[in-house]
């Protein structure tokens, strides 16, 4: 299952790098995204390689986000809405 998200975060960099947009766009962007993967894969397109400079995209993406601190109530908040959506969208894979 890791592997199968790694592949489609590489097929897909924006959702390595984090998708800066309202939520309600943010679900569709990722369901689309999820869609378009397991096409590829019916497909059997090659799966794709990371550049050099997507990955240190996401390094810097990541060493940002690190470095971040938030509020518990607004982590706590977006945690349960995130878990929403996978559990709404792909609840019925597992």
């Amino acid at each position: 299952v890791e592997r199968s998200y790694g592949v489609w975060k590489r097929r897909f960099p924006v959702l390595s790098l984090g998708i800066r947009l309202d939520l309600s766009k943010v679900e569709a962007i990722i369901v689309a995204t999820a869609v378009l993967h397991n096409i590829a894969i019916l497909q059997k397109e090659k799966i794709p390689v990371t550049t050099n400079e997507i990955q240190e995209q996401i390094n810097l993406v990541n060493s940002v986000n690190n470095n971040v601190t938030n509020d518990n109530i607004r982590n706590n908040a977006n945690d349960r809405t995130r878990k929403n959506l996978i559990n709404r969208h792909f609840g019925e894979m597992c």
